[in-house]
């Protein structure tokens, strides 16, 4: 029975990691896209505005720099924001997982089947460990 319990787990952990990551993976294309187009609506309206101001008092090679100076400014604003962060719950679940499936390898589908049975009769503990070879070398493959 251990270890089902562990193969249920280590399931468990696994599907938890992977809703975390897509819902991260989701977060940060939502706001990438978000950020895409702010950038463009913004660079658009700006360098318009800006354009026409600064051309006029400064001349047309400092608007330019002026303008680009803000576009660097707002991109580096929006790649701070959308980040990727470590998700701490998704990193436990992870840990857990390989937890699992290293106490799993350690452990025998079939003496934890005997076990539950109740079983101790010394020929099915010949037959556990044959079968436990043979299950063992199917894992390896």
């Amino acid at each position: 029975m251990r270890s089902l319990d562990l193969l249920s787990i280590a399931a468990q952990a696994e599907g938890l990691r992977w809703r975390r990551e897509a819902a991260g993976a989701a977060r940060r294309i939502v706001f990438g896209i978000a950020a895409a187009g702010f950038g463009l609506a913004a660079a658009v309206l700006l360098h318009v505005a800006g354009w026409i101001a600064l051309a006029e008092a400064q001349g047309p090679l400092v608007a330019a720099l002026v303008l680009a100076g803000v576009d660097v400014a707002f991109a580096m604003l929006l790649l701070l924001i959308g980040r990727r962060r470590p998700d701490p719950l998704a990193q436990e679940a992870l840990h857990v997982r390989e937890l699992a499936m290293l106490r799993l390898g350690q452990g025998s589908i079939v003496q934890d089947g005997l076990a539950l049975l109740g079983w101790r009769v010394p020929a099915m503990a010949i037959g556990s460990i044959l079968t436990e070879q043979v299950v063992r070398a199917m894992r390896r493959r």
